[in-house]
């Protein structure tokens, strides 16, 4: 299905807190409005956000190049915005490179690194064709394959990152350790392939922005050692993970000077090495926004069964639980007393009933389609009433006997995107916004179960691309 594009102007607030202001609800309503009978999830991209983060990129990290993961979030206009301001890219393998080239005006070969360490042969023979020649290796074996291309390859060695404290690590599939390291040089000597640099990644979601400064180190012991060898280690290329999402400026900034002190100390200026780096989410995730309708609702009431405690006032809680059950307008009162009324009085009962009411909402999207469900419980997605800008975590109070779960409407009964602790009143037909939808929610929509790929209505100045 094709993306449709709109052009849409946007009055100027700060972008990292775009989707909780009004006037992203506001627009969002004129575009439903403007539809007519509408049902069509739809996500909304602010190409401003993309050159704020441009910008707050070149503050902080002055000498860092960005290449931007294309993998994150390839669209078109997006992608060009972030080269206009200075963003190069990030490929993974033949399609990726082409995507770009097709796609950017003025991109180039040589504005493009291969990060992929296990490459097709077809991929490193067209990355040198059209000048993306600057690879990562991790293995000996990828080295035989690059060997062909040695008067073109430019070389660079993923290590192992210092990812202990990341919530998703990538060492046991990616990077090499000290051994590998030295045995990968020796036979690029022999090969006589040329190695200019170093590449890490310290995995997704960390706690400490210090693991930066060990891989840094750990590094700059490796450039040493191949210029010990006679190579001419001349690009440190220091990975992604940049939290980019909304309400994460203080981690980045955190992370940014955490990064800067350690070049400073292990690669200093004018020591002749190009410091580049591969953020995806950093730019992707705050940009996008997704606002999608509520199709259904079903309430329901189920018995959970747990061990008999003594301590537990059931028939007390049951009656406190009352108002719970007339927060729901699909449940009668009658209905709610009779069932709460025949749980307590059962006299055979050993173990204790808790009586939960559930209702379930599903939205007209999926998190088998444009909800990235690889990487939901990282990306800190905010839920937000259309109508009232309310945040649907804190509608209510939390409530042991309540629950609220937003679904994706397919067929799958794995398609849960989020449960909360209390009652929501929401009702079918409302819309909801969902903020820091940039990462990888365009990259994994599929169509699967016949959901087609949301429209895009971009934002800001930029935007006259698209009309």
């Amino acid at each position: 299905m094709p993306t449709t594009r709109k052009a849409i102007e946007l009055v100027n607030v700060d972008p990292w807190e775009m989707s909780t202001l009004p006037d992203c609800r506001k627009l969002a309503s004129d575009i439903i409005r403007r539809q007519g009978r509408f049902d069509e999830a739809f996500f909304m991209c602010d190409l401003r956000d993309a050159e704020y983060k441009c910008r707050l990129w070149k503050e902080n990290l002055p000498r860092v190049t960005p290449f931007y993961a294309v993998k994150s979030n390839p669209d078109p206009l997006f992608t060009r915005v972030l080269f206009e301001n200075g963003v190069k890219f990030d490929c993974s393998n033949q399609r990726e490179i082409r995507f770009v080239l097709d796609n950017v005006p003025g991109a180039r070969g040589s504005d493009i690194v291969v990060s992929n360490t296990a490459k097709c042969r077809k991929d490193i023979a067209f990355g040198c064709e059209v000048g993306a020649n600057l690879m990562t290796v991790d293995s000996v074996e990828e080295l035989e394959k690059i060997f062909p291309y040695k008067e073109q390859a430019l070389v660079l060695i993923r290590l192992q990152g210092s990812e202990h404290t990341s919530k998703i690590t990538f060492n046991r599939k990616f990077g090499a350790g000290p051994e590998l390291v030295s045995k990968i040089l020796r036979k690029c000597q022999e090969l006589e392939l040329n190695v200019v640099g170093t590449h890490f990644h310290v995995g997704l979601g960390f706690d400490s922005p210090l693991i930066y400064d060990e891989s840094i180190r750990r590094s700059k012991q490796v450039f040493d050692e191949a210029n010990n060898m006679g190579f001419n280690m001349r690009i440190l290329n220091i990975g992604g993970s940049f939290p980019g999402g909304v309400r994460k400026r203080k981690q980045f900034l955190q992370a940014a000077a955490v990064i800067e002190n350690s070049l400073a100390r292990n690669f200093p200026v004018g020591c002749g090495v190009q410091i580049i780096a591969e953020p995806g989410q950093f730019f992707s995730t705050s940009a996008w926004i997704l606002c999608a309708k509520v199709v259904a609702v079903k309430d329901c009431v189920i018995d959970e069964v747990h061990p008999a405690s003594t301590s537990t006032d059931l028939k007390g809680r049951m009656a406190r639980m009352q108002p719970v059950y007339k927060t729901f307008n699909r449940l009668s009162e009658s209905h709610s007393e009779k069932h709460v009324q025949d749980v307590v009085d059962e006299d055979t009962i050993e173990d204790e009933h808790r009586v939960v009411i559930i209702r379930n909402v599903f939205l007209n999207e999926s998190r088998f389609n444009a909800i990235p469900r690889a990487t939901l419980p990282l990306l800190d997605l905010r839920y937000y009433r259309l109508e009232t800008d309310e945040e649907l975590a804190n509608v209510g109070h939390p409530e042991p006997d309540a629950k609220t779960v937003l679904w994706g409407a397919t067929c799958n009964p794995f398609d849960q995107i989020v449960e909360w602790d209390h009652a929501i009143d929401i009702k079918c037909d409302q819309w909801i916004l969902i903020d820091n939808m940039g990462t990888y929610s365009r990259a994994f929509q599929c169509g699967f179960n016949g959901f087609g790929t949301p429209p895009v209505y971009y934002l800001g100045q930029s935007a006259h691309h698209a009309a």
